[in-house]
């Protein structure tokens, strides 16, 4: 995603015009989710009201400095104490840190809650929650094929080598599967794979009850459901003002993007264009390797009580799944 950057006056106002009036990292809410999976989207439907002080991405290590070591393939243990991390999370979630790209979206002035939006949190939500009791954790999905095909079409790096150069998280977590992960040929599978490392991990360290499990895909069709599960877990009221975020595409939206033109089943099956039944097919597969093929398979929607019944699942370790470990052709 391309970013002219913000000129000095502005940044400068940015970080001048804000007032902080609470900064206990309990008023604050923590969206998670992967790029291309919708969370700028969900992030403007939780703030309709301009509730919140929106927080874009605060811990992107290009951008911002402060948060360097907070790579986007980073995994932590949930027992890590490592004060770098801790000290920077803390900063963050208490609303200490002012950045222009941190405040680029935001169009609150006097801040009394913060909703955190990030798309490389994932593989630590479990720490994020072990130090941060009482934070309200939000984790969305949407179907991997969607994600993928919208990483391919921006030519993203899958980074499917970086998650497994991670003694810790190859040892916790990818192991089993190590040899299958690094023998995936095409970007495609890779970024399935990739994916599945990202979503697999949370949802097997999670208990249920921690976390919500929120889907992109219900946004679309079930909105008022969706929309309703979620502000019931923030313990915040719903009002049908909400429903009028839905039809503004959030600002990173690329030209052209369906979300743009269409909604309903016709959105969510748009990746069908472009990927095609063989590739469908392997995705499918690679899921299975991680016990997630319940959760998203051929059909474009997902199945909420699958992945919520993973939430508590067998522990920490995935499990290698039996079949196939051809290549796609």
């Amino acid at each position: 995603m391309l970013r002219r950057r913000v000129p000095a006056p502005i940044r400068e106002l940015f970080q001048s015009a804000l007032f902080e009036c609470n900064h206990d990292y309990r008023k604050a809410v923590f969206l998670a989710g992967t790029g291309r999976g919708g969370t700028t989207w969900v992030s403007a439907i939780l703030n309709y009201d301009n509730r919140y002080r929106d927080m874009f991405e605060p811990f992107h290590s290009h951008y911002v400095r402060s948060s360097g070591r907070f790579v986007y393939t980073l995994y932590l243990r949930p027992a890590d104490n490592d004060p770098y991390f801790l000290n920077q999370a803390r900063r963050i979630l208490e609303g200490r840190v002012r950045h222009w790209w941190i405040d680029q979206a935001n169009r609150r002035r006097i801040v009394t809650h913060r909703l955190i939006k990030e798309v490389r949190a994932n593989l630590w939500l479990k720490w994020l929650h072990s130090h941060f009791s009482g934070l309200p954790i939000v984790l969305l999905l949407r179907h991997p094929c969607a994600v993928a095909d919208s990483r391919l079409l921006l030519e993203w790096p899958t980074r499917l080598q970086m998650f497994l150069s991670q003694p810790d998280l190859v040892q916790d977590h990818l192991q089993p599967l190590r040899d299958r992960l690094l023998a995936l040929e095409t970007p495609f599978e890779r970024h399935i794979a990739v994916w599945c490392i990202q979503h697999a991990v949370p949802l097997r360290q999670f208990r249920a009850g921690d976390i919500h499990l929120a889907f992109y895909e219900g946004f679309v069709v079930e909105p008022e459901s969706e929309i309703q599960r979620l502000f019931g877990f923030l313990r915040e009221p719903y009002s049908d003002r909400i429903l009028e975020t839905l039809e503004r595409p959030s600002w990173t939206t690329r030209q052209g993007s369906a979300v743009r033109s269409s909604r309903g089943r016709a959105l969510l099956e748009s990746w069908r264009k472009r990927i095609n039944a063989s590739q469908q097919k392997r995705a499918v597969e690679i899921l299975g390797w991680f016990g997630l093929s319940g959760v998203y398979g051929l059909d474009p929607l997902p199945d909420r009580a699958a992945a919520e019944r993973l939430l508590g699942g067998p522990g920490e370790a995935l499990q290698v799944t039996a079949g196939s470990t051809h290549q796609a052709q």
